[in-house]
């Protein structure tokens, strides 16, 4: 039989089941619209050089959380958007690129490794409760 542990009962407002970084952000939100949340689970990172990239909603939502700042200082800007035709064609397409300054914005948005963006937004959590186990179940 496997053995299980289990937490002194604790009362929340909300569980985030997941602890990779869409779960932080999550936590994060919860924490900043002033609801007692926690975050289970083991945290989920990808090996080094492992990147996301963010753009429009997602920087609306890093920007409401209070952390695009920290996002932008430790991610590089995507200025230019290249277009390749990758399909094998004969008569393939030129690559084509497109400028953010073309549609009057300083950046398309931001390029940032997954393990330079989880520190981000577990140092926003602060002491907002985190218990890092699998969840076989709650009541």
């Amino acid at each position: 039989m496997a053995e299980t542990s289990s937490f002194p009962p604790q009362s929340f407002d909300a569980l985030v089941i997941g602890a990779g970084l869409a779960g932080l952000a999550v936590a994060l939100g919860l924490k900043r619209a002033g609801l007692n949340a926690a975050c289970i689970g083991r945290p989920e990172r990808a090996g080094p050089g492992r990147t996301v990239a963010l753009l429009g909603q997602s920087l609306d939502i890093l920007d409401g959380l209070g952390v695009l700042g920290e996002v932008e200082s430790r991610g590089a800007a995507m200025r230019t958007l290249r277009m390749v035709d990758d399909t094998g064609s004969l008569f393939a397409n030129r690559p084509v690129d497109f400028r953010a300054s073309e549609i009057g914005r300083d950046v398309f948005g931001w390029n940032i490794e997954n393990s330079a963006l989880a520190p981000v937004l577990e140092a926003a959590l602060g002491e907002a409760p985190r218990f890092e186990a699998e969840v076989v179940g709650f009541d």
